[in-house]
């Protein structure tokens, strides 16, 4: 194959590791490659509450852990990311917006405005037998209510990022303050959105650099919302295409239309110009059950640069990176495959996938007892039900081994999960020989996994902290926060912190479990660590904690 470019040789990716940016920074979500949810900080603060009291308090004025906090969003999904003195996080509003604030104040840099964009309008959910690939519900309300849910990634002074809107934009670290760099050069109209005039543009809003448009150019159709965060290596940026079905004729106790089944499921992007480079060759979308929202991460194994991706069927797969950059689109190498999902939860798969879901028992026709004693057929000895999930959370990779976990969007329900530690060396079906462990006390799952000395950390759904010996699986302890948890955990400085929909909590790490401090301000973003400081999420408001 001819190259019009090398990507940078394996010895030089090993010292850009955390994709070009500044010691001490969280350029993507999870950091590193890796995406292992652990930062080398220290002087993190613990958040103990005053003595006497047993709570922390985080909006009172005088509170001596605030280093400065900011409004967001009511709605913020996206996982802040810190490089180049700047904090980056998606939210909602005017469609969606991506703030890049000042990691030192707090005060706004630019914002990047990502307005809605007209999708075809669905039929009404009694005609779900009529639907087609051109019938897909991108939901209104998931543009404009939920807006960017994806995490910004930094590299050099580019940012990378996916937006509500199905498209994959590459930014300037600068903003328009250092000018238009092109070659995009349409930020006003874009700003404005597609029936606005053109908007009046100045130094505090976004420089576009360019734009791949997944809807157009790959015809994908999502579950719900685009929501990834891509991983650059060298010149290549990759990146989950978020291809799904549609919900609508699940609540209706029917079959599921997957609107473009062969869609590709992980692109590469040459990330100085947006050029599609490869894709897989899976055919996930014949055989997955939602949506495909885990984001994708690398490690090298046997001298080889691998992508670790978890798909939408429930099986992790690893793929071999591109050694350059091709002229024309390739297809991504397979190299392993492993199936997360035990045979015991295979007796609820993706042709009714949807029993248990909150929605089907709540909106069912017909006979709800007869889906009361289907749903009873599919439990175990502690009640809890015994389905197929996808791969939400990221595959991490740590010292030759990736620990990926399986769930599903919590409206489908509580249910048991697993916890994978998979040797990455194999080659093949590896479902079977690539087992180290599996741990299938843990309930559903949409984290990612924080691997620490020794110890390997998960939250699932339901709301318990998951502390194992990451060699063995052995469980050391559990905390049961009896909240619903969207989000990851972060080790760093000795201490877990984990953030449910109703609070943020922090342990001791270790073997032993510990209890630090309890902040009764929730969110779904998960905490990172950057600078000497905690950046976190809660309620809507950005909190840089010293």
């Amino acid at each position: 194959m001819r190259a019009t470019s090398m990507v940078w040789p394996a010895a030089l990716c090993v010292v850009l590791m955390t994709t070009g940016a500044e010691a001490g920074d969280w350029p993507q979500w999870g950091r590193t490659d890796g995406r292992n949810m652990v930062s080398d900080e220290r002087s993190l603060p613990d958040l103990r509450p005053p003595e006497g009291e047993d709570t922390t308090r985080l909006t009172t004025g005088d509170s001596p852990y605030v280093k400065w906090k900011v409004r967001v969003g009511a709605t913020t999904w996206g996982n802040p990311t810190a490089a180049a003195g700047r904090v980056f996080v998606g939210t909602a509003g005017n469609g969606g917006e991506l703030k890049c604030v000042d990691a030192a104040t707090g005060a706004l840099r630019w914002e990047f405005v990502s307005p809605p964009r007209t999708f075809p309008t669905p039929l009404r959910p009694e005609n779900w037998e009529r639907y087609s690939s051109w019938d897909f519900l991108a939901m209104t309300h998931a543009q404009t209510r939920w807006g960017i849910c994806s995490s910004a990634t930094v590299d050099g002074d580019r940012a990378y990022l996916l937006n509500q809107r199905g498209e994959v934009v590459c930014l300037d670290l600068g903003g328009l303050a250092d000018g238009n760099q092109g070659p995009f050069t349409d930020e006003a109209k874009y700003k404005a959105g597609e029936t606005g005039t053109a908007a009046a543009l100045g130094p505090g809003d976004a420089d576009i650099v360019w734009v791949y448009d997944l809807w157009t150019e790959l015809t994908i159709r999502p579950a719900d919302t685009f929501s990834n965060a891509g991983v650059v290596h060298g010149d290549v940026l990759y990146i989950s295409t978020c291809n799904g079905i549609e919900r609508w004729p699940h609540w209706h106790g029917k079959p599921a239309p997957i609107p473009n089944p062969d869609a590709p499921n992980l692109i590469a992007l040459d990330k100085r110009t947006g050029r599609l480079l490869a894709t897989d060759a899976e055919t996930i979308g014949r055989r997955m059950l939602h949506g495909q929202w885990s984001s994708p991460s690398l490690g090298e194994v046997g001298g080889k640069t691998l992508v670790f991706y978890g798909g939408g069927d429930g099986v992790c797969y690893a793929f071999e990176a591109l050694t350059e950059v091709p002229e024309t689109p390739v297809k991504l190498e397979k190299v392993w495959s492993y199936d997360c999902n035990p045979p015991e939860y295979k007796g609820i798969g993706p042709d009714n996938y949807s029993l248990g879901d909150k929605d089907v028992l709540r909106q069912a026709p017909g006979d709800l007892d007869a889906v009361a004693r289907d749903h009873a057929k599919h439990v175990d000895a502690t009640g809890r039900l015994l389905s197929m999930s996808e791969i939400i959370g990221t595959p991490v990779f740590h010292r030759g081994r990736v620990y990926v976990g399986i769930g599903r969007d919590p409206r489908h329900g509580p249910a048991r999960g697993a916890l994978h530690c998979i040797d990455a060396t194999k080659t093949g079906d590896i479902t079977q020989t690539g087992r180290i462990w599996t741990d299938q006390e843990i309930d559903r799952t949409l984290s990612t996994a924080s691997v620490s000395d020794g110890l390997v950390y998960m939250a699932d759904v339901a709301g318990t902290l998951h502390c194992l010996d990451a060699d063995t699986g052995t469980r050391y302890w559990t905390h049961a926060t009896g909240q619903e948890t969207w989000g990851s955990t972060l080790v760093a400085d000795g201490k877990v912190y984990l953030v449910t929909k109703r609070s943020f909590v922090v342990l001791a790490a270790g073997k032993e479990k510990k209890l630090l401090a309890t902040v009764r301000m929730g969110g779904e973003c998960s905490p990172i660590a950057a600078g000497g400081t905690l950046y976190v999420v809660l309620r809507g408001t950005l909190f840089a904690l010293k």
